[in-house]
């Protein structure tokens, strides 16, 4: 339990710091660049500070991930249905078969 209380303060002092070197140099003339580069920094010492965890915490961590990505998969299938729904209620889109496609394409041309 000690080291997952650790493991939250470094994710917060990570985020933290991660705001405000993007805040900082948002207003750098070369931001983008600048960015990329410490995005890169960040990666290697969140790996580094990953390896030094306890195996128990590193397998804790790596399925926290695993879910996360799992529930923004999720979030962005919501996101396209309900798109979707309002290309076809706005007719932007159709629904129908493999057949009505085949026939509006064949209709186009």
């Amino acid at each position: 339990m000690r080291s997952y209380c650790r493991f939250a303060l470094f994710k917060i002092l990570t985020n933290r710091a991660l705001i405000a070197l993007q805040y900082k140099l948002s207003f750098h003339p070369q931001a983008s660049k600048l960015l990329s580069m410490s995005d890169a920094v960040s990666i290697q010492q969140v790996i580094e500070d990953f390896e030094t965890l306890p195996t128990e915490d590193q397998d804790f961590l790596l399925e926290l991930i695993h879910k996360r990505r799992i529930e923004k998969k999720r979030t962005e299938i919501a996101r396209n249905a309900t798109q979707t729904l309002t290309a076809i209620e706005t007719g932007k889109a159709k629904r129908g078969t493999l057949a009505d496609l085949r026939a509006d394409l064949l209709e186009e041309e």
